[in-house]
């Protein structure tokens, strides 16, 4: 997940979306890092792992999404149905995630055979085109790279208005800030394309690197951040040559060194003992540091033996 500051999301949100005929609303869920225990009873700690089966009730005019797909719709009177959704993967309580809204989406199928789709507002739904393609490319890249399938059927991509986060990788329905996701081909910016592209790289990296192999407790949080930042610059540099994505690696190397040259710094790995201190690792030096580090050991070990060491790492 993007830096973001601490409490700025917690648990389920619900946002008001105004028009001419009516006020719309959608509900949103964003755990990480120990928010799912205000959900649903369980122990919210990232190395107890379960399967999880979510059923949601919701009026038939509204759409639901989960990590899993849409398995069956049962009727339970003329104003209310039930979606029941597959059951999950083994993983994380924070990974769980769950949606109602009127989004509409835009769907591909990868070369691997994973639905891909882009959900945002209809009104927005023209602007969902580059990250579809963009998602579709990455997807493939990260599952021929990492000789590892992605294990889930699905991978849908929400933009959600109003959302304080940058994006988040649960596992399945990754979700973005509207500015993370749409791209409108006649008014966004090129710094826009980029700052799109190296989000969704950073999401689906994590559906390898922290929810296919989790830390054990949030001092190691810099093997989910550092890692999806890393290969935020190998998997741009290859699928999207024309971005120049080692310019923009440059700038990050800065950033961490003048955060790391300050007093209030703190090492990569930390002890942190309760949610306040959780949220405090979520900073340049968890994300760009450890990428940083991971960068100098790649150059070390040539690319290849680096490669070699992830792909083991990622299987064991």
């Amino acid at each position: 997940m993007p830096k973001r500051t601490p409490y700025a999301l917690k648990s389920y949100m619900r946002v008001s979306r105004d028009n001419a005929e009516e006020n719309r609303v959608l509900a949103a869920t964003h755990f990480e890092p120990t928010f799912a225990r205000t959900a649903f009873p369980c122990f919210d700690e990232p190395a107890f792992k379960a399967r999880f089966s979510v059923k949601i009730r919701r009026e038939p005019k509204h759409l639901a999404l989960s990590n899993m797909p849409l398995m069956k719709t049962v009727n339970i009177n003329s104003w209310l149905v039930e979606d029941h959704f597959d059951t999950s993967v083994k993983m994380s309580t924070y990974l769980v995630a769950f949606i109602v809204s009127d989004f509409k989406s835009i769907s591909k199928i990868s070369s691997h055979g994973v639905n891909i789709s882009v959900y945002t507002v209809p009104e927005k739904i023209h602007q969902a085109d580059y990250a579809l393609d963009a998602a579709v490319k990455l997807l493939d890249f990260y599952e021929d790279y990492f000789s590892i399938s992605y294990p889930l059927p699905k991978q849908d991509l929400a933009a959600i208005p109003d959302f304080q986060s940058g994006a988040m990788e649960n596992w399945g329905l990754t979700t973005y800030r509207e500015s993370a996701l749409l791209y409108d081909p006649d008014k966004s910016s090129a710094s826009s394309r980029l700052w799109i592209t190296m989000i969704i790289v950073h999401e689906l990296a994590h559906q390898w690197f922290g929810n296919l192999v989790t830390m054990e407790w949030w001092n190691d949080l810099w093997l989910n951040e550092g890692f999806a930042k890393f290969m935020e610059f190998v998997s741009v540099n290859i699928t999207h040559p024309e971005l120049k994505v080692e310019d923009y690696f440059l700038s990050n190397w800065f950033d961490a060194m003048e955060v790391d040259a300050l007093n209030s710094s703190h090492p990569v790995s930390t002890p942190v003992e309760d949610p306040a201190q959780i949220l405090e690792m979520f900073d340049d030096v968890s994300y760009v540091k450890g990428s940083c580090i991971l960068n100098m050991l790649k150059d070390y070990l040539t690319d290849d033996v680096f490669k070699a060491g992830l792909v083991q790492y990622l299987q064991k």
